[in-house]
C-alpha cells in the first residue's frame, strides 16, 4: 500500500459574532427572551490559507468502527463495504 502524500496546511482562523435575535420583553419588564445565533466569519487576515483550499481529513469514527468489526470477518466487511458505495 502506497503511503499518503501529506501536506501542513493552515491555520484557518474565524471570528464568532454573537447576535440575539427575535428579542421580546415581559409584560412586568422583568424578563427578556431571545434567539441567540452564531455566526462564523472566515478572517483572512491571520489565515495560512483561503476558504477554498481542498482539505482532506480521514473519518476517524468510520475507522475506528471499521478496525471493531475486522474480528467479525467476511460479513462484517461486506456490509461496511456496501454502507460506503
Amino acid at each position: 500500500m502506497e503511503k499518503p502524500k501529506l501536506e501542513e496546511v493552515g491555520p484557518y482562523a474565524y471570528r464568532q459574532v454573537l447576535t440575539k435575535e427575535d428579542v421580546t420583553f415581559s409584560q412586568g419588564g422583568d424578563a427578556v427572551r431571545y434567539t441567540a445565533k452564531r455566526i462564523f466569519q472566515f478572517a483572512p487576515e491571520i489565515s495560512n490559507g483561503t476558504e477554498e483550499d481542498l482539505v482532506v481529513v480521514p473519518n476517524i469514527p468510520l475507522l475506528g468502527a471499521m478496525k471493531a468489526t475486522k474480528p467479525q470477518g467476511e460479513y462484517a466487511a461486506s456490509v461496511f463495504k456496501s454502507i460506503l458505495s
